[in-house]
């Protein structure tokens, strides 16, 4: 059975973009990686990798009732690898869901999953009342808390992390993202007296590589060249920390 590997964070936190991009990370060393969205409402991973979640397919299809394998339910990610699938709200969406997720439902579909997966990324929400996310979390054998590195991320973190640790009794790793505009890393992670598991660069052009269908761990070209505004540096940074923790996972090192 495959690991899961549960992505939570703040409003803006880049906490998509990890995901995906961890995704990306693991799928280059061959392994077979499904990346979940726990948002409900819309399609939120497509954009990353250029690709469609047609109408009938998805979270919902996968927890019908009609739905015997939930696996024909993903979407295979061929244009950026073979290796990625993805599981969330098509670009169309007509159904309207008002009864909630069903529990039992959703641990046999995180099940089946990890079944079918070397990694299964659940990308959640900061929302209570989600189940995927709910679910994800006490199912996780790794979470990762992404923080923006701004004031109010520690009224976030007073308020959502509790939530977790009552969730799982899996240790929970805070990853710092660097923001433009925001504080320096260095004085929220004392304002909130936790031990960084990472510090991820502030990237530019991530919006820009998102609307290209281009995640940033796959960025080759040299796009400080075509946006003057953009480092690549911070390219390369971003890409360096998200291959030490695929090491960290493959090796065995976290654990």
């Amino acid at each position: 059975m495959g690991k899961i590997l549960s992505v939570t964070g703040m409003p803006g936190s880049g906490k998509t973009t990890f995901a995906v991009n961890l995704a990306c990370g693991l799928a280059e060393r061959d392994k077979i990686v499904i990346l979940l969205a726990a948002e409900l409402n819309y399609g939120t991973l497509q954009s990353f990798f250029g690709t469609t979640i047609e109408d009938g397919k998805g979270i919902f299809a996968s927890l019908s009732d009609k739905t015997e394998q939930p696996e024909k339910m993903l979407t295979q990610c061929n244009k950026i690898n073979d290796n990625i699938y993805l599981m969330g709200i098509p670009n169309e969406n007509y159904d309207v869901h008002t009864d909630g997720l069903e529990d039992l439902k959703v641990d046999q579909l995180l099940r089946r999953l990890s079944m079918i997966s070397d990694y299964l990324i659940i990308d959640c929400t900061s929302d209570l009342y989600n189940g995927i996310t709910i679910m994800g979390i006490e199912k996780a054998d790794h979470i990762y808390c992404l923080y923006k590195s701004v004031s109010n991320a520690a009224f976030w973190h007073r308020s959502w992390v509790p939530v977790l640790m009552q969730l799982s009794d899996v240790p929970i790793c805070p990853i710092i993202t660097e923001h433009q505009l925001g504080c320096d890393p260095n004085t929220l992670v004392k304002a909130i007296d936790i031990e960084p598991f990472a510090f991820l660069p502030n990237v530019p052009t991530a919006s820009i590589l998102e609307n290209m269908g281009t995640p940033i761990f796959l960025e080759k070209r040299k796009i400080a060249s075509l946006f003057s505004f953009n480092k690549k540096e911070d390219v390369f940074r971003y890409q360096l920390v998200i291959k030490n923790i695929v090491d960290a996972l493959i090796i065995g090192k976290d654990n």
